[in-house]
């Protein structure tokens, strides 16, 4: 279960998040972040590296 701090936390970065991706894809590009997007999700869904 969060902490109070930790939920505090969860919400500012949830409010920054959207405002960063928009500097970043006038950086780079939407497409360009779309496919980092799709990158970190399939590392995500990879699991961990074996030992």
């Amino acid at each position: 279960m969060p902490t109070v701090r930790g939920l505090d936390l969860i919400a500012v970065a949830q409010q920054l998040v959207p405002e960063l991706e928009r500097q970043v894809a006038a950086l780079i590009g939407a497409d360009r972040v779309d496919a980092l997007r799709e990158d970190l999700e399939a590392i995500r869904s990879a699991g961990p590296a074996p030992d």
